[in-house]
Parts: C-alpha cells; sequence; structure tokens
C-alpha cells in the first residue's frame, strides 16, 4: 500500500490500538509533532479523534528540522501555544518535555533517567532528555 490508503489503513489501526490499549486500563499517551503548515491546524482534531477512543493525554512536540525536513521552520512559541491549546479542548497536554530522544526511559517528575543503566552509559552524545 501507498498513498492515502496506505494513511487511512495506518491511521485506523493506530486507533483500534489506542482503543484497545485504553479498554485494558492501559494510560495512552499520544505524541505528535507539531509541523508549522503541514499539521498545525489538525492538532486538535488529533486530540478530538485519540480522545473518543480513549487517550489519557496529548504531547505536542516542536519539530527539530532535520534530514527530509531540514528545510522546515521548527514551530515558534506561539504556534506551539495554539496547538496546545486546541489539543487541550479534548485531552490534558503533556507538557514535561521539551525535546526527546526515542531510548529515554522513567517517570516523568521522578528525577530518575533510567536510560544510564539499560545502556551501560553508552551514549554517542550528551543525552538530550530528562525525565526531571
Amino acid at each position: 500500500m501507498t498513498g492515502e490508503s496506505a494513511a487511512r489503513w495506518l491511521i485506523l489501526a493506530q486507533l483500534s490500538g489506542i482503543e484497545k490499549a485504553a479498554k485494558l486500563g492501559a494510560v495512552v499517551k499520544i505524541n505528535t509533532v507539531l509541523v508549522p503548515g503541514v499539521n498545525d491546524q489538525h492538532i486538535g482534531e488529533v486530540a478530538r479523534v485519540t480522545s473518543e477512543v480513549g487517550a489519557s493525554l496529548i504531547n505536542v512536540i516542536p519539530l527539530i528540522p532535520q534530514n527530509e525536513m531540514e528545510c522546515l521552520q521548527p514551530p515558534d512559541c506561539d504556534e506551539l501555544n495554539a496547538a496546545r491549546e486546541a489539543a487541550e479542548e479534548h485531552l490534558p497536554v503533556f507538557r514535561h518535555c521539551q525535546r526527546c530522544r526515542a531510548d529515554a526511559c522513567g517517570i516523568p517528575g521522578s528525577g530518575v533517567d533510567y536510560a544510564g543503566i539499560l545502556y551501560n552509559d553508552r551514549f554517542d552524545q550528551q543525552p538530550t532528555f530528562s525525565h526531571g
């Protein structure tokens, strides 16, 4: 599958997974990257639809321009706040993260980041995430 049909199938699969996890009692946090000019007008809709299937909260993450998206501008504070306000009409907004690593682990707000233990302190660069 490619194009619109692939996107439709992927979204339906994601919504089904959210619903199943929520019905089992899991707290489901939706992460969505805000890309100005691409999805900035859709963040509220993402929050609404995912809330309807059982999501618990949403994290709106600013774009970090790199790779194929390096020519795009990250959202400014006003754009990020507007997207978070649109999302907040439907779901609580998780505001702890600034920029996350894919391998970050721990409990937000606990002050403990378990990545050092799990990955034996082997980072190619300084960690960019803290559950602080």
